[in-house]
């Protein structure tokens, strides 16, 4: 089971991900969504450090991360979700949770 609110919280807020999460991703069922989904492609990083000149590093050979923004990545994760059979309860928040002999229990509200 998973709860998501009706209006994501994080709005617009930018993402930068690293190629290093495609196999965490991967592990998750969830890469192929996510490159479908049509991101921006992330080939480097910026480097500013101090009074050094910027400068931008790039990522080894075919290596790429997404630039996106928070709520398009949860959305597509809530998706995955829900295609792996996961309960997804929109509208809700989740306000605590308590381990139980047979599982946990878990106070929404919304």
């Amino acid at each position: 089971m998973l709860v998501s609110p009706e209006t994501l919280i994080s709005g617009s807020l930018p993402v930068s991900i690293p190629p290093s999460a495609r196999r965490v991703l991967e592990e998750l069922g969830a890469l192929d969504s996510v490159d479908r989904a049509g991101l921006y492609p992330n080939l480097g990083n910026s480097v500013i450090w101090a009074d050094d000149p910027p400068r931008s590093e790039m990522f080894s050979n075919d290596s790429k991360g997404y630039h996106t923004d928070l709520a398009t990545l949860e959305q597509i994760l809530l998706e995955v979700a829900a295609q792996a059979g996961v309960i997804v309860h929109y509208g809700h928040s989740a306000r605590s949770a308590e381990q139980t002999r047979t599982g946990w229990s878990v106070r929404c509200d919304g």
